[in-house]
């Protein structure tokens, strides 16, 4: 199952049609909008830095691009926030609504911690953003059901062979 297709499954687990709030469908749509949004972002931070070490890019792309994702970043935190305060929202959706605000900020003070990090050369930002950036894969992979090795076959072994 692909990364993408799991994230849907995952984020819609319970329809507008088996549950009765009157905002079940905007606040299912903010779940896929808001994961797919932080698993893109979450690779493109990764993507920028590596072309950025490779000379791929330069700084001032690098530091151009990181701003933009924080302001991003930013304003999906507070609409999460926002959506998460919605009067009478089931327990689970609130949750998972929150899980994805917190991975939003984790992933802002990565990128901040790397904004700063570009600017001073100061290796403690450096681990800042490190620190910053495993918790928020950590809550992704949880959150999206990420887990590469989670309901894979497993490997092949030659025909006539009985198991070990």
């Amino acid at each position: 199952m692909s990364a993408s297709l799991s994230l849907f499954v995952v984020l819609t687990a319970t329809t507008p049609a088996e549950r009765t709030d009157p905002n079940a469908a905007l606040v299912e749509t903010v779940r896929i909008l808001a994961g797919e949004t932080l698993y893109h972002t979450y690779q493109k931070v990764d993507l920028l830095i590596e072309a950025r070490f490779y000379g791929l890019r330069e700084a001032s792309e690098l530091q151009r691009e990181l701003g933009i994702t924080v302001r991003s970043l930013k304003e999906i935190e507070e609409r999460l926030e926002k959506t998460g305060a919605i009067k009478g929202l089931p327990k689970e959706d609130a949750a998972a609504v929150t899980r994805l605000r917190k991975i939003a900020g984790l992933m802002r003070q990565q990128c901040e911690s790397l904004l700063t990090y570009f600017d001073t050369g100061v290796d403690d930002h450096w681990k800042d953003a490190e620190t910053s950036r495993k918790a928020a894969f950590k809550e992704l992979e949880e959150a999206l059901d990420l887990n590469p090795k989670k309901g894979i076959a497993p490997p092949p072994r030659e025909p006539g062979k009985k198991k070990p």
